[in-house]
């Protein structure tokens, strides 16, 4: 259908699918009805956020969460991958990611789980596009 998109699966045997590729889990999870997949080895933890376990909140125009005896700097993933106005249900979700030694917070809707994903490198034909 036009504007509806399109989507291909592949499927391999697994030996098939290692070759010049990697095995890694990935936590994934969810921004509206995209998913999206976290390294987990990244992920320190996860937080339901709520009255409980401590809300978002903006201090000096950026969002931060207290996470016991730190601050961290807080990015709403929806906001970064799908620029535009705000979602109706805010996130309910922090994914507490570690890069560089350094730890963030990441709010997304939902966690669904952890799934073992094939990564492979870019075709040469690909990389060149600019699309």
């Amino acid at each position: 259908s036009p504007g509806a998109g399109s989507a291909f699966v592949a499927r391999l045997p697994l030996a098939q699918a290692l070759v010049s590729s990697s095995l890694i889990a990935a936590l994934v999870v969810s921004v509206g009805d995209e998913r999206y997949a976290i390294p987990q080895a990244a992920v320190d933890e996860i937080i339901k956020v709520g009255p409980r376990t401590g809300e978002v909140r903006e201090l000096g125009g950026r969002l931060v969460y207290q996470l016991r005896d730190a601050v961290l700097p807080v990015v709403e993933l929806g906001r970064v991958l799908r620029p535009g106005p705000p979602a109706a249900v805010p996130p309910k979700v922090l994914v507490v990611v570690q890069f560089r030694r350094q730890l963030f917070g990441l709010l997304v809707d939902k966690a669904r789980g952890v799934e073992e994903l094939v990564v492979r490198p870019m075709p040469a034909l690909v990389k060149r596009c600019r699309a």
